[in-house]
């Protein structure tokens, strides 16, 4: 195993031994109870606030037996609504067939039962043949049932339970931790879904741990052995690796942090590999859309120039991500 850093964080006190039977992956009753004690109260990431840019933008999300429609609304305000018609209970919104989720832009729902229609503040605006419902309609009975909504690090996330704790409170300190990195600024490459043969938590819990590198991804271990290691983080959990002794280490340069920088071909931008930069942007670089990146404008030291911003040492440019 290589030398790690002198600095290793101190060990946390271990937690009883806990034998999880084997009823969690395969029990029917354990999946309905999930249903109703985790993913009815639980947050959940349901897409990025940059797939909803305009006004009626809306897409789907289903887990289990529910299904939602999440729509913008407004310029700042998005709204989850259960994709279920007021009257009869059919969808609203169909997925259309091979495909993950619905997503589309509009002004209203139609429900293609009986013609019922919403507007994007989930009001019942129309019911045919509404002389003959003399009785019985009201505003609040005929509305679309919602859903709670929130943002953060540029994700949508919903909440099924009317009570649940505010977002914030529920990603802490996982969220403070992460702020630094901006991820509300940055973009996906490419995405893709897949449908294991598995219960979902024997997918997750591959991605949890460290242990199973060495041995699944041993193309991995020709750039060196690291010690992996998982903190607890409130409800949440974070791992990583300790790098060797020397990694990542930078040097001084006029008080403040300097970092080598690669060499860049633009003849105003002329560095050499391990020479240092200033934090000065090149003037070939046209200002993103939004201005310089936080970090740019306190004046630390960029690594690499490109047509999307600066980055820190350690950091991806916004739409790396």
């Amino acid at each position: 195993m290589s030398e790690t850093v002198d600095n290793i964080r101190k060990t946390e006190a271990l937690s009883e031994p806990l034998t999880i039977g084997v009823e969690a992956y395969l029990s029917e009753e354990y999946a309905r109870a999930e249903r109703d004690k985790l993913w009815a109260k639980v947050w959940q990431q349901v897409g990025r606030v940059e797939e909803l840019p305009k006004i009626g933008d809306y897409l789907t999300y289903e887990i289990l037996d529910d299904s939602l429609i999440v729509v913008r609304t407004a310029p700042d305000t998005i709204r989850a609504y259960y994709n279920v018609c007021s009257h009869r209970g059919r969808r609203l919104v169909d997925t259309p067939p091979g495909a993950r989720d619905a997503r589309g832009r509009g002004r209203q729902f139609v429900c293609g039962f009986h013609g019922w229609r919403y507007n994007l503040e989930g009001q019942n605006t129309h019911v045919s043949e509404r002389e003959d419902w003399p009785c019985g309609l009201t505003g609040q009975n005929t509305h679309l049932k919602e859903v709670k909504v929130g943002t953060w690090g540029g994700w949508i996330w919903i909440n099924m339970d009317p009570e649940c704790e505010p977002l914030r409170e529920y990603l802490e300190p996982a969220a403070t931790l992460l702020d630094p990195f901006q991820l509300e600024n940055m973009r996906y490459r490419w995405r893709r879904w897949l449908v294991f043969d598995c219960n979902w938590k024997v997918a997750l819990e591959a991605f949890m741990e460290t242990y199973h590198v060495p041995y699944t991804h041993p193309e991995f271990m020709k750039f060196g052995a690291f010690l992996g290691w998982a903190r607890a983080q409130g409800r949440h959990s974070n791992i990583g690796y300790d790098a060797p002794k020397g990694m990542g280490r930078t040097r001084q340069s006029c008080g403040s942090a300097a970092v080598p920088t690669p060499a860049c071909r633009r003849p105003s931008c002329r560095t050499s590999p391990g020479r240092t930069r200033t934090p000065t942007p090149p003037r070939h670089l046209s200002k993103p859309r939004g201005g310089w990146s936080r970090n740019c404008r306190k004046g630390l030291p960029p690594t690499r120039c490109s047509g999307t911003g600066w980055t820190r040492p350690g950091m991806t440019t916004p739409r790396a991500a």
